[in-house]
């Protein structure tokens, strides 16, 4: 009986060493699901939160892929660099003690419909990899979406807006915004949401070129914001 508690004991004693150990970091998300459609858009960041008192350096390697890179625009990126292509693996960042970061960024731009796919990353403390988490993007693949209603409050398709155009995309030393009948401003975000660019507020110039010789590839996120209160986003492309 003495030796079944003393075995109990150390049981839990594993277990919530084992518990405590897990806290060491956490991801926002486990898991992303949504659906994919012909020359629709997917983008999405995830945070991780070192809750030890030392730095950390994540790697991580990939555990499934079925995502179809062939028709499909693919933005990989994690801290310092973004692909067009899904590696294997790799160092994400580096993160002081107690400090959130922007682990990993996934965006997609939709050639074709393809069959139903999946990303699973699995991260990992260079230092001591007995603990680790995953994450997992589960995809749906559809034909169409629904498109959001224009108006104040909420956010549309600036592909879809009459009074507004942007050419060309993708993009190579310059792109152009050219609009009718309405004072805006706009600003030009890079896939961790950091502004890389903005207008003042608001203009009222029939046609603004915006130079984007040092940008590096990837993809971004152009936003529009009308004086009435209307907001309008689209993804720029730069191979």
């Amino acid at each position: 009986m003495k030796k079944t508690i003393q075995s109990l004991l150390m049981l839990s004693v594993l277990f919530i060493g084992i518990k405590a150990y897990s806290q060491s970091f956490t991801l926002s998300d486990s898991i992303i699901e949504d659906s994919l459609y012909i020359n629709g858009y997917f983008d999405e960041s995830v945070k991780l939160q070192n809750n030890t008192t030392n730095k950390m350096v994540i790697n991580y390697r990939i555990v499934e892929n079925s995502i179809d890179t062939a028709n499909w625009f693919i933005l990989f990126c994690t801290y310092p660099e973004c692909l067009t292509y899904i590696p294997e693996g790799g160092i994400t960042d580096t993160i002081a003690a107690n400090e959130e970061v922007l682990i990993t960024n996934l965006a997609i731009e939709a050639g074709i419909i393809p069959k139903d796919c999946s990303l699973k990353i699995e991260f990992f403390d260079v230092s001591d990899s007995t603990f680790r988490d995953t994450l997992e993007f589960i995809f749906h693949a559809s034909e169409t979406d629904k498109k959001p209603v224009e108006g104040p409050g909420s956010v549309n398709d600036l592909d879809n807006a009459a009074q507004f155009s942007v050419y060309p995309n993708p993009i190579s030393n310059q792109f152009n915004i050219e609009f009718k009948d309405a004072k805006y401003s706009w600003k030009l975000l890079d896939t961790y949401g950091r502004t890389i660019k903005k207008s003042s507020l608001y203009e009222s110039k029939e046609f603004v070129e915006i130079d984007s010789s040092k940008l590096p590839s990837g993809m971004y996120m152009l936003e529009i914001n009308t004086a009435d209160g209307a907001a309008y986003q689209t993804r720029i492309i730069k191979p």
